[in-house]
């Protein structure tokens, strides 16, 4: 049955808007089902190619909620990119309303209404409604600028219980550097990116960030 539940959503995440590889969407099925991660999160819902994953998993296991986060707005997938640029081009031609729209169809066709919690908004007043420690999983895969990636893991970090786990989309592209120096000098690496699979799985590692902060008083 499991085995199934998965195949079902690679084959369906092919079709899906978005660049969830079906090695990412089983990997993330596996850690929600053997971890028993209960609060599940995905920052940069998009078309639903991440969130589907978890979502099944969530549901499959009978427990646990996945809080889909994205503003689907041209403005806040723009933010920091200046005008001219590809990534300015790309995002601002983005219908967005009818991403969204089909977002909430895939929800409703695969009946995951129940399990899948959406929140349309800026992801940092998103990450303002967890309390700290609470959060399971977290797949950051929001705006890749480097000052928006920055404010999402420093926005999000403290709300990650210890040992919970963190997968960061698109490890190896420079605008990403800035906030993995953040997070690997508080987190284990549990699996590192190659050319193959470009995501870092993490895990909060609250010794080893109270060892940072004191090197920095120091």
């Amino acid at each position: 049955m499991w085995e199934a539940c998965k195949q079902s959503v690679i084959d369906e995440i092919r079709g899906l808007p978005g660049w969830c590889s079906p090695e990412k969407a089983a990997l993330m099925m596996d850690l929600v089902n053997e971890h028993r991660l209960r609060t599940c999160v995905d920052v940069g819902a998009f078309g639903g190619s991440s969130c589907l994953p978890l979502a099944e998993a969530v549901k499959y296991r009978g427990e646990g909620t996945l809080y889909a986060i994205d503003a689907w707005r041209v403005e806040t997938a723009v933010d920091g990119w200046d005008r001219g640029t590809v990534d300015y081009r790309w995002w601002s031609a983005l219908d967005f309303e009818s991403l969204y729209t089909g977002f909430q169809e895939l929800l409703v066709r695969r009946e995951l209404t129940e399990r899948c919690f959406v929140m349309r908004m800026h992801s940092r007043k998103a990450a303002t409604r967890f309390a700290e420690r609470s959060i399971h999983f977290i797949h950051l895969d929001g705006n890749h600028h480097e000052n928006a990636f920055m404010a999402d893991v420093q926005a999000f970090y403290p709300k990650v219980r210890d040992g919970g786990l963190l997968l960061i989309n698109d490890a190896n592209w420079p605008c990403m550097r800035r906030g993995l120096v953040f997070l690997l000098e508080r987190t284990r690496v549990l699996s590192p990116f190659s050319p193959s699979a470009p995501f870092l799985l993490l895990a909060r590692d609250i010794a080893r960030e109270q060892r940072a902060a004191s090197l920095v008083k120091a």
